[in-house]
């Protein structure tokens, strides 16, 4: 298995519907994009200095399959919308063994 998680900040003047729309594109790729075989989207609800406002949660059967979700048209579309939103991101990938 292979897992790709991405937490971003959001720009001061995002307002709380386009989060929540945020939210609802990036878990609607479960349905669109074939290779994903999990997704978890969680808005922070904790305060401080070093959190950031969402994390993304992704599974995919092997490192191929998540390229062909980082290539898929849908993907692309959710991101464009993402990065008009967000000013900071940050991003693990890793295997699981």
């Amino acid at each position: 298995m292979f897992k790709h998680v991405v937490m971003w900040r959001f720009k001061p003047e995002v307002v709380e519907s386009d989060k929540q729309l945020m939210k609802a594109q990036l878990e609607a790729l479960l349905e669109r994009v074939p290779s994903l075989q999990s997704i978890e989207v969680g808005l922070n609800v904790a305060a401080g200095e070093a959190v950031f406002d969402v994390v993304l949660t992704t599974g995919f059967a092997d490192e191929l399959a998540y390229r062909a979700y980082a290539d898929d048209p849908a993907h692309l579309e959710v991101v464009a919308f993402v990065r008009s939103l967000v000013c900071d991101r940050a991003v693990v990938d890793y295997r699981v063994d």
